[in-house]
């Protein structure tokens, strides 16, 4: 299956990519532009630098993907501060 997976960069997004992979999936992994391809490893079949709050920056990435998995999430404050929220 072709899936499409956001948040790549993150712990989540690594582990899920990494059991994807495993499974015979391939991986489209769309990795937020502040990291580059720090986290990118054989797992993901194709990486896609950009945000989520920037749809044309992955949008001609998504033809002929299954899936979509959102594993990210966005940082507008402290990360125990939105925990607790």
């Amino acid at each position: 299956m072709k899936i499409f997976l956001t948040g790549h960069s993150g712990s989540l997004g690594r582990l899920l990519t990494e059991s994807l992979y495993a499974a015979g999936d391939e991986v489209i992994a769309l990795v937020h532009k502040s990291y580059g391809n720090a986290f990118v490893d054989g797992a993901v079949a194709e990486s896609v630098t950009g945000s989520l709050t920037d749809v044309d920056s992955y949008k001609d990435h998504l033809t002929g993907v299954q899936a979509v998995i959102h594993s990210a999430w966005r940082f507008r404050r402290d990360p125990i501060q939105e925990y607790e929220r």
